[in-house]
């Protein structure tokens, strides 16, 4: 289910309304990160079993597969929803058929000077 508030597209995946992310996040660097921890590239094979450990290491391919959306609330600690999809092709509109990984992502607050 999805509806129109303040031009945004708000989803409501498992109970918690998520946007198009207002906080940058930049997701070259995110699919770096995930790809250098172990725990993660191991749970992701597992979850698809069509990836290869050589995909699931390769952050171009996480990239493509990444859909950030972020949560309403946290404005002083951004909370984002990290899905990773089964598809490259279903990005603009995951179905949760084709969400393979869920994660809840918090930012630190940026430093006040």
């Amino acid at each position: 289910m999805s509806q129109k508030q303040d031009n945004q597209k708000i989803s409501f995946a498992d109970g918690q309304g998520t946007t198009d992310l207002r906080v940058p996040l930049n997701l070259s660097v995110l699919s770096e990160w995930i790809v250098q921890q172990p725990a993660l590239t191991s749970l992701l094979s597992e979850a698809n079993k069509n990836w290869s450990q050589q995909n699931v290491s390769d952050p171009q391919f996480l990239h493509q597969h990444l859909s950030v959306t972020q949560f309403g609330f946290g404005q002083s600690n951004p909370t984002f929803l990290v899905s990773i999809l089964a598809s490259a092709e279903k990005k603009n509109s995951p179905s949760s058929s084709a969400v393979v990984v869920k994660w809840v992502l918090r930012k630190k607050p940026d430093k006040v000077a």
